[in-house]
């Protein structure tokens, strides 16, 4: 199964049916598949081929997801970039690409240059040539020529380790992913989703494909707008609306007694969402909330199921789909019995092909085949899942992986610094935020020397609570290793944009 003969596909079923709709156009599937080949033909002209890679810095625009659509429909690779990244991060992640072109922004241009010499697209220079403007035929894709085994995409993630890793997804896992989006959630093929999320992350980039394969309306936003993702609640049917902590209540806000036309399922990420608020946005909203588990790696496998109650309370507990097999595991390998922890590893359709690394796709982390996610979970009786903690440190702010060793990292080159713990600490809207500990190596500042520290981090990794401690307070253990969680026992994290010096 490819999505390159999946749209082709739809777009002979449903040529008048809106593919893709943006706030400065609203491209129907024969329009689309014109554009798409006319930029197929650019990329051409440019050296792309099949299996090459094309990296993109770009926040959410109609241009980007040109790209995407026709790269995939050519058999070539889209490396969507986070553009949030520091520009040393940002570098180094194009760099690792190889990519045959790069396509940015004036903003990231430079960024781009600084990591490769080929060709250099600025987006904002407006090249009608290959966004397909006036372009005439629709020659340009050949989906029967692309294989299933074909790279879609390289997303970038960091696992809980903190350095970027590129996650090679192909065209038949992404099919499979729009079959879980179709079979376990109810989305039917006519359904809209609304993209506000960034492209470079799989809650946008993997719906894009899903909703074109499955012959749908992908509403591209260039950012989180609560009075617009309402607008079309009300306007569109739409699938699955995807909500993470902190923005349902925007949204909830922005509709002001407004029903959407019709909604299968909404949210994500239920573990961290209050109760009460989870209640109120299955009320308001018509639908039911989703109790996801899922990851860049997998997509929405092995947990993707409408929430269940107990009474007042969710039930958080994991439904494995259809779509994955399972196992959990000791530190051997051998499987553990139900009601002990252990890794949990996943194989099937949806999963990645590998990691991309020095120029090709590393399969290093899965072992016979069966993908080692790093996961620690309890599996009950019944065969649901009960998350228990990461194998390493890695949390979600805001739906944004952060990496407290990228903080530490930072915060540990300013020259003032003698130590430094990042460890997550509870937000009202963002569900967590980096809360640092530090000590200093001799008389500064701190809040200066803080803001230094991290002034290259993107913002949702910049520490929003800070305790200055003395060397001596930091509990450690025999190896001298600070403990991490008698430090947070010892000084609770204090509520947010709050800074607290014992010096």
């Amino acid at each position: 199964m490819t999505f390159a003969h999946a749209f082709w596909q739809r777009c002979r079923e449903h040529p008048h049916r809106t593919a893709l709709a943006t706030a400065e156009a609203q491209l129907s599937y024969r329009e689309l598949y014109r554009r798409a080949g006319a930029v197929g033909r650019a990329l051409r002209e440019l050296g792309v081929g099949r299996g090459d890679r094309v990296a993109v810095l770009a926040p959410n625009r109609l241009e980007v997801a040109l790209l995407m659509v026709a790269a995939a429909t050519a058999g070539a690779v889209v490396a969507p970039v986070n553009w949030r990244l520091s520009a040393e991060a940002a570098t180094a992640v194009v760099a690792d690409l190889a990519p045959k072109a790069v396509f940015a922004t004036s903003t990231f241009a430079e960024v781009a240059r600084a990591a490769t010499d080929v060709a250099v697209v600025d987006l904002d220079e407006g090249d009608p040539r290959w966004l397909g403007l006036g372009a005439s035929g629709a020659n340009g894709i050949d989906p029967h020529a692309v294989r299933g085994s074909d790279l879609i995409t390289i997303m970038s993630t960091s696992g809980s380790t903190g350095r970027p890793k590129g996650v090679a997804i192909s065209q038949a896992a992404m099919v499979a992913r729009a079959l879980v989006l179709h079979a376990e959630l109810g989305v039917e093929p006519s359904d809209a989703f609304i993209g506000w999320a960034p492209l470079f992350h799989i809650s946008s980039a993997d719906y894009l494909y899903a909703t074109l394969a499955l012959g749908g309306t992908f509403v591209l936003l260039e950012r989180f707008d609560a009075d617009i993702i309402a607008t079309e609640l009300v306007t569109r049917e739409v699938g699955w609306l995807f909500l993470i902590p902190g923005v349902i209540d925007d949204v909830l806000r922005a509709l002001d007694g407004r029903r959407p036309r019709s909604l299968r399922c909404a949210g994500a990420m239920a573990d961290l969402v209050p109760a009460e608020q989870l209640r109120e946005a299955e009320r308001r909203l018509g639908a039911p909330y989703l109790n996801t588990f899922g990851s860049t790696e997998a997509g929405l496998v092995p947990g993707a199921s409408r929430l269940t109650w107990d009474g007042d309370q969710p039930i958080l507990d994991k439904r494995p789909t259809l779509f994955c097999q399972h196992r959990v595991v000791d530190a051997d390998g051998a499987d553990v019995e139900p009601g002990s922890a252990g890794e949990l590893w996943l194989r099937g359709p949806t999963l990645f092909s590998g990691y991309w690394s020095d120029g090709g796709v590393s399969r290093a982390e899965f072992a016979n085949g069966w993908f080692r996610t790093g996961d620690l979970v309890r599996a009950g009786a019944d065969g649901a899942l009960s998350f228990v903690e990461r194998r390493g440190r890695m949390f979600k702010c805001g739906g944004e992986n952060v990496y407290p060793a990228t903080i530490e990292r930072a915060l540990l080159s300013h020259e003032a610094v003698a130590e430094a713990t990042v460890v997550p600490a509870a937000h009202p809207r963002f569900g967590q935020v980096p809360a640092a500990y530090v000590a200093l190596a001799h008389q500064a500042d701190a809040r200066e020397v803080l803001e230094s520290a991290t002034a290259a981090l993107a913002r949702f990794e910049r520490p929003q609570a800070v305790h200055v401690l003395a060397a001596e307070e930091f509990p450690r253990g025999v190896t001298g290793k600070v403990e991490r969680g008698l430090l947070a026992a010892a000084h609770p994290a204090c509520g947010p944009g709050c800074f607290i010096s014992s010096r």
